[in-house]
């Protein structure tokens, strides 16, 4: 299965992508401020979320890397959308990362 890789760079973008690909998005994170990427309304019949994972930076306490990896189950189309925001707050959320993703 191949995967394919995506980054804040793809935000606001389109990709197609095969059923049986796994999909991989790394975003930069600080989860020490409480502020944390937080998936939302991504249709789970399309895609399949098999980890979410958090690799600290070299400096303590400072930011990482928050990586997410989906599985392409089945043709569809789905938007991916990410928010920054602390869970607990109910303000708008710092930032947002969108991608559209068409299975075939």
């Amino acid at each position: 299965m191949p995967e394919i890789a995506i980054g804040e760079a793809q935000n606001g973008s389109s990709l197609t992508v095969s059923v049986g690909d796994d999909i991989r998005l790394d975003l930069t994170e600080n989860p020490t401020t409480g502020f944390r990427w937080h998936p939302v309304g991504i249709d789970g019949t399309v895609l399949q979320l098999r980890a979410d994972d958090f690799a600290p930076g070299a400096a303590i306490g400072g930011g990482g890397g928050r990586r997410l990896r989906w599985a392409a189950l089945r043709p569809g189309v789905t938007e991916v959308r990410l928010e920054l925001k602390r869970a607990w707050e109910a303000a708008a959320p710092r930032s947002v990362f969108t991608i559209r993703l068409s299975v075939t």
